[in-house]
């Protein structure tokens, strides 16, 4: 058990097997490129599996949090003093996210200002997490559009939980409306957004309000507790998420605004967040693994790495005068160390001095 997960109910070593994973897809997939470049000096334009991947191990991520904060918060609704055990709530979230995000984006900064790179026009709304409302360039930090997603459904999730609160209802019909909303939200935004765009993946696939309904999925498979899920179903769901995959893979660069992809892209992003969600679920009450040391390594860092591997390697590309396959994997392993340095002497901290739920009596 990590300093992370410790106090929520539930918990088990397959969650942090799924987020270690997950993290180092991700990771892995940013270096390849960088070696590659080392080799020969030339950028060439990511495969469509690497980025397939890429958004797989993402929506697992969000998989994740919309099945472990689904616990907490139908948890909080069940119980006496829900807005002020919402407000603790997200007091919780800020401490477990905000440091190694403004960390990374105040460092990324500070390299732009100093390497003399011109920093985007729209740097006040990473700021508030607006970078990717409607859209993103990846070209500046990245990897924080997916944490701009998740802020922004958990702040006005809560803020409707918050609201339903002062209506007779059960807790269960309360927080599956909240999903529904979400859901509903998200589908007529991508509709919008898909009457016409150029590049899917910029202007839909990470575009904070139109993915909203990403966790918000996972929170509503969450909520059915009874359901048993079975070995054919989970299954079933696999195939469903391979069939997803292979459809990427092989027409990434071929989607357009007409009927068809519509019809396609409207399906996709419903199917591969309950495929992942499913999968998650399925794993963590029929997998049973012991403790594994790597494992909860990798799932204390999988944030800070996530969050600051980018920016870390940014760095050593223009603080280094050379930047060979040497360069490439010591940088991997340096900011692998830095990134459990900030988890020790940062993150782990900070998460020992959030308030708790409830007192203890």
């Amino acid at each position: 058990m990590s300093d992370r997960t410790q106090k929520i109910a539930g918990y088990n070593i397959v969650y942090d097997m799924i987020r270690a994973v997950a993290s180092l897809v991700v990771f892995i997939l940013h270096v390849k490129p960088l070696l590659l470049y080392s080799l020969d000096n030339q950028t060439a334009p990511m495969a469509s599996f690497d980025k397939m991947l890429l958004l797989i191990a993402v929506e697992f991520f969000f998989a994740l949090s919309g099945i472990l904060i689904g616990k907490i918060l139908l948890d909080i609704l069940q119980k006496k003093h829900t807005k002020r055990t919402l407000g603790i709530f997200m007091a919780r979230r800020v401490m477990r996210t905000f440091p190694a995000y403004y960390a990374a984006l105040v460092l990324l900064v500070v390299f732009y200002i100093c390497f003399g790179v011109a920093l985007p026009d729209n740097l006040i709304l990473y700021f508030v997490f607006l970078q990717n409302a409607t859209g993103f360039d990846m070209s500046f930090f990245g990897p924080s559009w997916s944490l701009a997603v998740e802020e922004l459904f958990y702040f006005f999730f809560s803020a409707l939980l918050i609201i339903l609160v002062g209506f007779r209802m059960k807790p269960l019909l309360k927080i599956r409306l909240a999903i529904l909303v979400f859901i509903v939200f998200s589908v007529i935004v991508r509709n919008i957004e898909m009457m016409d765009f150029s590049k899917w993946q910029y202007e839909i696939s990470v575009a904070s309000f139109a993915r909203l309904d990403s966790i918000a999925i996972a929170m509503m498979v969450i909520t059915f507790r009874n359901w048993n899920i079975s070995r054919s179903y989970f299954v079933l769901t696999s195939l469903i998420l391979f069939g997803m995959m292979i459809y990427l893979v092989l027409g990434w660069n071929s989607i357009e605004p007409d009927l068809y992809n519509r019809i396609i892209l409207n399906i996709l992003f419903l199917a591969i967040p309950f495929s992942c969600a499913v999968i998650v679920r399925y794993l963590s009450e029929n997998l049973d693994m012991a403790p594994n040391k790597v494992i909860i390594f990798f799932a204390d860092i999988s944030y800070p790495l996530y969050i600051f591997h980018m920016v870390i390697f940014f760095g050593a590309y223009h603080l280094l005068p050379s930047f060979s396959p040497l360069i490439v994997v010591v940088t991997a392993l340096l900011c692998l160390l830095l990134c459990y340095a900030f988890h020790y002497f940062v993150e782990r901290p900070i998460l020992n001095l959030r308030p708790a739920y409830y007192s203890k009596r």
